[in-house]
């Protein structure tokens, strides 16, 4: 009973060592980036389909629209708004130190832009989505 323990050990300590372990050629790094990216999307879908499950089993079908509204208007604001700061650090070679406060500070002011926008705009996506009632979900 011991080897056999020790056997499946021994093998998926190999399994997960690929897991960790990048590999040395282009192509074997291509695969294992692919894998991780495959594994977080994946994930990420996953807790977003859960995620509007439990709304959908705890608010009123009124309220679920509602949400879904919100929801719809902040991601198009985040999408279009997007400047990209994370792909250029990514992408900067050497020390990006001195560069992450700038990003930080970029990042907060246009956080700031899209709230005063959002908040100034609340009366006319109310209007559009037929919601005169409820401008203040917008604010």
């Amino acid at each position: 009973m011991l080897n056999f323990t020790n056997y499946i050990k021994m093998k998926l300590k190999s399994k997960l060592q690929w897991l960790l372990n990048p590999g040395q050629t282009l192509s074997q790094r291509v695969i294992h980036g692919s894998f991780w990216v495959f594994i977080s999307q994946g994930l990420y879908r996953g807790l977003g389909f859960i995620r509007t499950v439990v709304l959908a089993r705890l608010l009123a079908p009124n309220d679920f629209g509602l949400v879904g509204i919100a929801f719809v208007v902040m991601s198009l604001l985040e999408t279009f708004s997007e400047i990209g700061i994370e792909t250029a650090l990514i992408h900067k070679k050497g020390n990006i130190n001195e560069y992450l406060d700038i990003a930080w500070t970029i990042k907060l002011i246009r956080g700031l832009i899209l709230f005063l926008f959002l908040f100034l705009l609340a009366p006319l996506i109310a209007n559009f989505f037929m919601l005169k009632k409820q401008k203040m979900l917008f604010k």
